[in-house]
């Protein structure tokens, strides 16, 4: 049995990630979770608009890659594609079961979720699965620590979140007889 590996280490594990990701590093997103029961959908299952939830608030951490460029007959297209981890206790809190299709706005930007990743365990151990918690019936060993979510830049028009275009453009010259 490991030194440093029991349900004990894993709380303090715990306590100083969420001290850190929400007091020192203080950098937090709006997650958009679609409303899949509220949304419309056509003959073939497909839906053309999207509802969301409201946003929640959460403290994550951020990596964000460069912008790419791309070309093709409809012009250049500009992407960039970021990681976003969260606690996983924090999701448990604010009741989020993230899940690909699933928005993050942050920097004024709208990041969909792409992948999902479940796999960093304190020691190495997956509290579900550990041999020595299962046979026992308990969670005293391993820790799952966060959830990663990686994502790509989508465009606000796309979404059915804030309004893009209104009013008239007063710049342009309307002719009276219209």
């Amino acid at each position: 049995m490991a030194l440093f590996g029991s349900g004990r280490d894993a709380n303090f594990v715990r306590l100083i990630n969420k001290e850190l990701i929400n007091r020192v590093v203080d950098i937090e997103i709006e997650y958009y979770q679609l409303a899949t029961p509220l949304t419309p959908e056509n003959l073939y299952g497909e839906s053309t608009e999207k509802i969301f939830y409201q946003p929640v608030r959460i403290p994550c951490l951020i990596d964000r890659a460069e912008v790419t460029a791309t070309s093709d007959e409809g012009g250049i297209n500009f992407t960039r594609t970021s990681i976003f981890a969260f606690l996983l206790d924090t999701l448990k809190e604010k009741s989020i079961v993230a899940t690909a299709g699933d928005y993050i706005k942050w920097d004024s930007s709208y990041y969909e979720i792409d992948n999902i990743q479940l796999n960093q365990y304190w020691g190495g151990k997956n509290p579900d699965t550990y041999p020595g918690n299962v046979f026992n019936e308990t969670n005293e060993f391993g820790y799952n620590i966060s959830l990663i979510a990686e994502t790509h830049k989508t465009r606000i028009d796309r979404l059915n979140i804030e309004q893009t275009r209104i009013g008239i453009n007063n710049n342009y010259y309307m002719p009276k007889n219209l």
